[in-house]
């Protein structure tokens, strides 16, 4: 009998789940890309330089790029923590961080949204 399939295991030898682990990464990734966004952002919006027109046109380009890869990367994350949450004989700790990386990269989401807004109004 493998040592995973006794159900008598304690907590402490039980395997990380690769799906919440998984999740965790694509979390990381989203708010990787959600803060580079809006450090972008604020470098470019708050410089005294003057850029030209250019940049101003491809900024909500660079936006849209970055909702729907976040968007992407939030839902892909939510999913996997919320399927390995409910694995069995699993630890959860992946899981976990990955639902509140979800919850931290939506919330970053709708502040890089309204920022873009706010700057060029």
């Amino acid at each position: 009998m493998a040592t995973n399939d006794n159900p008598n295991l304690s907590r402490s030898t039980l395997p990380q789940s690769r799906l919440g682990i998984a999740g965790f990464i694509t979390g990381l990734l989203s708010i990787c890309i959600l803060v580079s966004y809006l450090v972008f952002l604020f470098f470019v919006l708050k410089s005294t330089d003057d850029f030209g027109l250019s940049i101003y046109q491809r900024i909500p380009a660079i936006l849209i790029f970055v909702l729907c890869a976040t968007l992407l990367l939030s839902l892909i994350t939510l999913v996997l923590g919320i399927i390995s949450l409910f694995q069995k004989r699993h630890k959860k700790l992946f899981a976990i961080l990955a639902i509140v990386e979800w919850v931290v990269s939506v919330l970053l989401l709708i502040i890089s949204f309204f920022t873009f807004f706010i700057f060029t109004s």
